[in-house]
């Protein structure tokens, strides 16, 4: 939270997360989200890395999943 704090003190338009909610508690994760949807409303834009899917679809206008990619077939 403090990483995301300090970017938010240069006010800029466009902040990059990568994986804000890795290694914390189920309530921190919650409350963080709740703060990117609260600058999200206020016209900033995110681009956001995060495995908790869920959360990060429910933040998102656009999403990109990505995936393993699987084996090519054998000739």
């Amino acid at each position: 939270m403090l990483a995301i704090a300090r970017a938010l003190m240069s006010r800029p338009r466009l902040l990059l997360l990568d994986e804000p909610s890795l290694g914390l508690a189920p309530l921190v994760v919650k409350q963080i989200f709740q703060i990117l949807r609260e600058l999200t409303a206020q016209g900033m834009t995110l681009f956001l890395v995060e495995q908790n899917a869920r959360h990060a679809l429910n933040l998102s206008d656009r999403a990109y999943v990505m995936g393993e990619r699987p084996d090519p077939p054998e000739r």
